[in-house]
């Protein structure tokens, strides 16, 4: 399945983008020539796309991992102080976030999360 043509869209003005969903071909033709296309290479290909693309989707995955760290603290009534948030929110790396989410589900004070690092 081609995971990044769901964020690609045409607004309809004559722009000339479209997105085919399996083929991975993405119409970049205007109306002067609307046959023109371009195939990615990616994923593998090692290009600026796909690497742009990468570090969006990792960005975004330590993001929610880091948004559901300080969701399971606050439903569970634990006071979150200001540099424990900041800590949580400008992680990224996905283990540590991973690990401190585990840890969410049963320590009692925020700072606890952090014990042993």
């Amino acid at each position: 399945m081609n995971c990044w043509a769901p964020f690609v869209r045409c607004a309809g003005n004559g722009c000339g983008f479209s997105v085919s969903g399996g083929d991975r071909v993405v119409r970049v033709g205007s109306d002067r020539n609307p046959m023109a296309t371009y195939t990615p290479n990616f994923p593998g290909s090692n290009s600026i796309v796909e690497e742009s693309w990468l570090d969006g989707r990792a960005k975004g995955q330590s993001e929610g991992k880091a948004e559901a760290v300080l969701h399971v603290l606050k439903a569970r009534g634990i006071e979150i102080s200001g540099s424990v948030r900041e800590r949580v929110t400008e992680c990224t790396d996905l283990e540590v976030l991973e690990s401190w989410l585990d840890r969410s589900l049963s320590v009692t004070r925020a700072e606890e999360l952090f014990v042993g690092e």
